[in-house]
Parts: structure tokens; sequence; C-alpha cells
């Protein structure tokens, strides 16, 4: 393990101890170290119950990368760009991190089959709002980046289209819901482009996809820049 990654690996082990991170915390944050050569010749510095959450983590990898869940917050003067592509580097690294674990302890085990093209929910409710086609429903729409978006409208044909804006609404109507998901999250509002014309062509019932097709394969092996 080169000098820096043995560095931040034993810094983590060391807050661990002193009580600075939960063990759940821990197992990500020393386990995002998997992608440092040599880091599994250090097994044997984890503390025993450390390395059994560690192993449980890596009993299941998301399909690809773009399956991960990143749920951070930015400060500062990036460009959307610039955080779209620290954005990326996160997904890539906790992905590879998880498969080397998986592919360490669990040896016979894959990662999760990777659907290119894959639902992300129903329309439940469409508004038409200052021009604005704007459609409401418990979307994963996190999923969808900058891909294609695949619309199913119930009797209609399909229309492919991309997103253009998205956010969670909390209003009275999700507070007063006994929908629990609605009362804790709210609901997905997203804004889709220019061939969406009519709320009909997204009414409630309408399936939404995301069409990562286009995606290159994976390399055999980690990146070089996610050590950075």
């Amino acid at each position: 393990m080169p000098w820096l990654g043995i560095e931040r690996f034993r810094t983590l082990l060391k807050a661990f101890k002193r009580g600075v991170y939960t063990i759940g915390d821990a197992a990500f944050a020393v386990g995002q170290c998997a992608i440092v050569e040599d880091f599994f010749d250090y097994l044997d510095e984890i503390p025993p119950e450390l390395l059994s959450e560690i192993r449980t983590n890596a009993e299941h990898v998301p399909g690809h990368p773009e399956d991960v869940l990143i749920v951070a917050s930015y400060c500062g003067d990036a460009t959307l760009e610039e955080l779209a592509e620290q954005d990326r580097k996160e997904r890539e690294r906790r992905y590879w991190s998880r498969r080397l674990l998986q592919q360490h302890f669990y040896p016979d085990r894959r990662p999760e089959p990777f659907e290119p093209i894959r639902s992300i929910g129903l329309v439940e409710e469409t508004i038409e709002y200052e021009s604005e086609v704007v459609v409401l429903g418990d979307l994963s729409d996190y999923l969808v980046r900058s891909h294609p978006v695949q619309l199913h409208p119930p009797a209609m044909p399909m229309l492919v289209t991309r997103l253009e804006g998205g956010t969670r609404v909390l209003r009275d109507v999700e507070r007063n819901s006994d929908d629990y998901v609605w009362k804790r999250n709210g609901r997905s509002e997203l804004v889709f482009g220019p061939e969406v014309r009519s709320p009909d062509d997204v009414a409630p019932g309408t399936e939404v996809f995301v069409d990562r097709s286009g995606l290159p394969p994976l390399p055999d092996e980690p990146p070089a820049e996610l050590l950075d």
C-alpha cells in the first residue's frame, strides 16, 4: 500500500478506536481504502468487529457506478460541470472499493445485474405551471443525470426526452398524506425537455425509464485517477 494510503488507513483506524466514528461510518471509510494497492495485506490491523462490518457491506455490490447513490452537499465556487465530475469520481470510488471487497471476501459472488434501461418510477400527478409541464411522483431521478429519458404514457407512444430540472417538494398534500414516504421525503417534482408539450404526454400512470445504454464498458480494474 502506498505511503499516503497506509497513513490514511491507520488514521481512520485510530479515529475509530477513539470513538470518533461509529462502526458503520468507519466500515464505509476504511472499506474505501480497498482501491489502494496492497490494502488486503493489512487486514490483520483492522479490529475484528470492524472487519466483520466491512465484510457485511461487501455482500451486495451495485451493478454499475451509475447505480450508486451519493448523498452529499457542496459549497464553494465549483461549476455544475465540476460538481458532476466530483460526483462521478465518488460514485466510482464507492463502486470499485465495494467490488474489490466482494471479490476478496466472497469470490463466488458477483455485482447485481446492471439494467441499461431502468424504470425510475411512475408519474402520480401532472400540472401545468407558467407554460411548463411539471410531473410529480416517487421517482428515483438521481439515476438520470445526463442520460436520455423514456416516457411510456398509458395507451400512447413512447416519448424520448431529457430531464431539465428537478427537486423534492413537501407541500400540504404530501404532509397530510397517508403515505409514509410522502410525509417523510415529499415527492420528486420534475421538468422534462421540450418534447413534452402537454400534461397528456406525461399523464398519471406514465412509467419513466432512464436509458444508460450509451455508457462505455467498465474497465477490468479501478481507474488510476480514483487514487487522486
